[in-house]
């Protein structure tokens, strides 16, 4: 055992592959090893710089109640943003977790997460800011599993009872308390003015507020797959506008943390299409009012006598 010049086999270069499989480790370990596309180097301050605290609560969501993250949650966050694509494929994502993780860690912390979606920038050949908009439009984990079989007393609202009886109104309240016009003034008009809050009441009043109404389906919010589908009915998505655009809008216009967005940041959302597509906020607003409503897309079932045919029933 003590003289490796007796080993034979594989045994005989057991402490050369050692050697050789600690060669492959990531050994630049450390904040400045990635580069922004300018060539800068990428450090602790960069990232602060760049990210802020702004996609923290996407991390935690993918996180799940640990403080770091493994690599099939941060695979999965580039899979539910649609990052995946031609130009970055899951094994460059399994790569770029090898890169930023420390050497003999499995998972990572905030800072290395934000440098991994650097990394996906550079490799996608696109900014860092739409990578970040493309995180901060993502609603949280999408998950895939089985429905339950329908059970009346978890259905059927109306037989809960006790503090249960007023749980979906104290949600409802807990919404209502956010400040939804945060950050109200990042967007400009053609003309260079800001948007605020009394320049969208100028120019929309509430004139398309039943529009809004009907796309958040009893809501007093809309969700980002409502915002969507607003566009497409409207037949604003064109080469000019694609749906990609419209995604990284509802991310500008809504708040950090939240998931939908009121009227007022709905008005927003149409000031940037007109913006995006070049034409004036009056042609976007008449497209919205042009729209009879959420366009529903369905199938129909074949005939069947037993059912149609009421003199059978």
């Amino acid at each position: 055992h003590d003289d490796k010049s007796l080993y034979t086999g594989m045994h005989a270069g057991g402490e050369g592959m050692a050697e050789k499989s600690e060669s492959r480790r990531n050994l630049t370990e450390g904040m400045g090893r990635t580069k922004l596309a300018s060539g800068e180097e990428v450090t602790e301050g960069v990232l602060r710089k760049l990210f802020g605290s702004e996609v923290k609560h996407v991390f935690d969501e993918y996180c799940s109640g640990e403080a770091t993250m493994d690599g099939k949650s941060f695979n999965k966050v580039a899979k539910d943003c649609d990052l995946i694509d031609s130009s970055l494929k899951e094994r460059d994502v399994d790569l770029a977790f090898a890169k930023i993780k420390e050497r003999d860690a499995r998972r990572i912390t905030y800072m290395q997460f934000l440098e991994g979606l650097v990394i996906f920038a550079n490799k996608k050949g696109v900014s860092v800011e739409e990578v970040k908009l493309r995180v901060l439009a993502n609603d949280g984990p999408v998950l895939h599993g089985t429905f339950a079989e329908a059970n009346k007393f978890h259905d059927d609202k109306s037989l809960y009872t006790g503090m249960h009886a007023g749980g979906e109104g104290m949600a409802e309240k807990s919404e209502s308390r956010r400040n939804l016009t945060e950050g109200m003034g990042r967007t400009k008009l053609a003309s260079g003015e800001e948007v605020t809050e009394g320049v969208l009441r100028k120019l929309f009043g509430s004139e398309v507020k039943h529009v809004f109404d009907e796309y958040c389906s009893g809501e007093a919010t809309m969700d980002g797959k409502s915002f969507n589908k607003v566009a497409k009915d409207c037949d604003l998505i064109d080469s000019s506008l694609k749906e990609r655009d419209v995604d990284l809008a509802f991310a500008k216009i809504k708040e950090r943390d939240a998931r939908r967005i009121t009227y007022m940041q709905f008005l927003e959302g149409l000031v940037i299409f007109a913006n995006k597509k070049g034409v004036s906020v009056e042609e976007v607003k008449l497209r919205v009012l042009a729209n009879d409503g959420p366009v529903l897309h369905g199938t129909f079932a074949e005939a069947n006598k037993f059912h149609d045919d009421k003199s059978l029933y």
